[in-house]
């Protein structure tokens, strides 16, 4: 494996996670909101 076989790999796992992480932040900040109108809801159309 020479250098530029690890610098493609690690480039590509860093996106890869880079890309996870985007995404379970953008799924809890979709369950947050969701707990957050189920939680306001009754108080805010009473």
């Amino acid at each position: 494996m020479s250098l530029a076989d690890r610098v493609k790999a690690a480039k590509s796992a860093d996106t890869s996670t880079v890309g996870q992480r985007e995404e379970v932040k953008s799924d809890l900040r979709r369950k947050l909101h969701y707990k957050v109108v189920e939680g306001l809801g009754p108080t805010l159309y009473n």
